[in-house]
């Protein structure tokens, strides 16, 4: 509670929805990885908070890594 901003109570319940889709590629020495992922506050307990600002998000991201050296004593592994 500030003076700008009264305080809030919410009931317990239904904090919202997210859905996460990733995918990722191995290729020698590269590894390249990519996700999207969807917030959605829509019916949430808190959605009328004055700290709620938005409803929805999405969010982007890829990755790029690469080994660029190797020990010489390497540990064998089956598959």
């Amino acid at each position: 509670m500030t003076a700008s901003r009264p305080a809030y109570r919410s009931s317990g319940g239904y904090g919202g929805a997210q859905v996460t889709l990733a995918a990722s590629r191995k290729d020698g020495d590269r590894w390249l990885g990519a996700f999207a992922r969807f917030d959605n506050l829509a019916g949430a307990s808190f959605e009328d908070s004055p700290l709620v600002r938005r409803r929805s998000h999405l969010s982007i991201g890829i990755a790029v890594s690469w080994v660029f050296s190797r020990s010489s004593t390497l540990v064998s592994v089956e598959d």
